[in-house]
């Protein structure tokens, strides 16, 4: 995709023959380096900027997949701050008011599986730590609470792991 002579930097184009979408130039040279930025089916995350106001990714009834393949090492999927001061870094919020009967809903499901060859291994489904110092500060690992509900349980912990 080269039709511009010397295309300047941030020139952004729509392709419309191979691969459809809005391509932009990174290229401070003569010689354009195109970097297809969104098309129907795609935005490319590594182009998102620090955002001037609040920013909404919004795909209406689609969902989205994050693969982490071949991640070996470290936190594949990060989400950090070092300014919070309150409130939360992250909410994951379910509003339904018309819930299947005979079936559950959950807003976070969380699952490691595996075959383990290795000696001394520890795997943990959910680790918390909360390490404020500060004469003054309280630290809670978890928090759980429920209500509403005819029954309510705000931790059930069944002998076998399975859902109830």
């Amino acid at each position: 995709m080269n039709p511009l002579p010397a295309p300047a930097q941030g020139l952004i184009v729509y392709q419309t023959d191979g691969m459809q979408g809005y391509y932009y130039n990174l290229s401070t040279t003569t010689i354009p380096d195109w970097v297809l930025l969104a098309n129907e089916n795609s935005t490319q995350w590594n182009v998102l900027k620090d955002p001037t106001s609040a920013s909404t990714i919004d795909h209406g009834a689609f969902r989205t997949n994050f693969t982490f393949n071949g991640a070996t090492e470290s936190g594949a999927f990060n989400i950090s701050s070092n300014s919070l001061t309150k409130s939360s870094l992250l909410d994951l919020n379910v509003l339904t008011t018309n819930g299947a009967s005979g079936y559950s809903t959950t807003v976070l499901d969380l699952f490691k599986s595996g075959a383990n060859i290795n000696s001394n291994h520890k795997s943990y489904g959910i680790s918390s730590r909360v390490s404020n110092t500060d004469n003054s500060s309280t630290n809670i690992a978890g928090y759980f609470s429920s209500s509403c509900g005819t029954i309510n349980f705000s931790l059930l912990v069944p002998p076998d792991g399975r859902k109830v």
